[in-house]
């Protein structure tokens, strides 16, 4: 179209001519400059188009990385779901367990506590200490053995009794 206009304006130009003839030359350019200007715009929205193409392409692939990156983060979440379900299907299972061994252990401890009356009733009748008494007993004499060895890092002499103390609970 370019081409066209500058052909009749060289011809208007460089040709002589009637008035009428000139007029339609005017004419005609005239009309051509409008589709040129027309398609100058189009071809404005054609680039802005292909170039609205191209970061759309762009986002697309931005968008493709970011689903995948996505998909892999889900599964990666679904993974970890499925392990604590897991995780809580044993810990059920170790709390049943230890629901019944407390219960076991509750029956365990009244026959001991039933065994503990039965035994010092029989030392009662035999004349001997009861477990609470030799547990009392067995306790004031670590406490002496501790005040012993005190006594003993501070530089005190000892009897042989008060050794054999130290010695029976692993104090020298």
């Amino acid at each position: 179209i370019e081409r066209e206009i500058n052909r009749l304006e060289w011809k208007l130009q460089t040709r002589v001519m009637n008035v009428d003839r000139e007029k339609e030359i005017v004419k005609r350019i005239e009309e051509l400059k409008e589709k040129l200007s027309d398609a100058k715009e189009v071809v404005d929205i054609m680039k802005k188009i292909d170039f609205n193409k191209l970061k759309l392409k762009r986002i697309s692939i931005k968008i493709s990385k970011f689903s995948e990156k996505s998909q892999e983060y889900h599964n990666n979440f679904v993974s970890f779901i499925n392990e604590i379900r897991k995780n809580e299907n044993e810990i059920e299972k170790i709390n049943k367990r230890r629901v019944e061994k407390e219960k076991e252990l509750e029956k365990l401890k009244a026959e001991l506590r039933e065994t503990e009356k039965e035994l010092n009733e029989i030392l009662s009748r035999l004349g001997e200490k009861t477990i609470e008494e030799r547990i009392k007993e067995e306790q004031e004499l670590k406490k002496q053995a501790l005040a012993i060895y005190e006594d003993f890092k501070k530089g005190k002499k000892l009897t042989t009794e008060d050794l054999y103390l130290l010695q029976r609970f692993n104090l020298v």
